[in-house]
């Protein structure tokens, strides 16, 4: 019996390894649990008045990460749970993002302020990044979809809320880049 959240869980993915399950719920926290035993391993409050909607696991076995959608944000983290050459694989992986990203072109100052600018990702707080979190990315819109690219360097966000514009509610993220696409730039139809 897994016992922890306070209110309903609105998501739950098995690791790739099949060793952990990961929750997020209506208490703003990802929990990481060890399935054998169903003990809770770790957790974090992402989210202060907004639920998680998604948890998804990175899907490559080499570097373990956890997305996790709460409000209009992605939470990418790497769980303090791993043994240390794991757990620098993924934070080593997550890291060399912030390289290429520094290096792209500031926006011009007639983009920045656009809604249609893909968003920038940005590190966490202290009290995140000391709890695991890696980065953030504001969407803007609330994601109810995460899905992993099978080798683990891409994943896409789905924001199908009535308030989301057609052409920003899929979103393609590349984490060795921290780069962030609306596939559909232009005005599709029914947005």
């Amino acid at each position: 019996m897994f016992r922890g959240h306070k209110g309903r869980v609105r998501s739950l993915a098995v690791d790739p390894t099949g060793v952990w399950l990961a929750t997020g719920g209506d208490d703003g926290t990802v929990r990481v649990w060890e399935l054998l035993t169903g003990r809770q391993l770790y957790s974090v409050k992402v989210g202060e008045e907004d639920p998680v909607n998604v948890v998804r696991w990175r899907p490559s076995k080499d570097a373990v990460v956890l997305a996790a959608a709460a409000g209009d944000d992605i939470y990418l983290i790497v769980p303090p749970i791993l043994d240390p050459e794991l757990e620098q694989a993924s934070l080593d992986l997550l890291d060399a993002g912030w390289g290429y990203a520094a290096s792209k072109p500031v926006p011009k100052a007639s983009e920045e302020g656009k809604k249609t600018t893909p968003p920038q990702w940005v590190r966490p707080s202290a009290a995140l990044a000391d709890n695991g979190v890696c980065a953030v990315i504001p969407l803007r819109y609330v994601a109810k979809s995460i899905s992993w690219h099978r080798r683990g360097d891409y994943f896409v966000t789905v924001c199908p809320g009535s308030s989301t514009p057609a052409s920003m509610a899929i979103a393609i993220h590349t984490l060795s880049k921290h780069l962030t696409q609306y596939p559909f730039s232009r005005r599709i139809k029914g947005g």
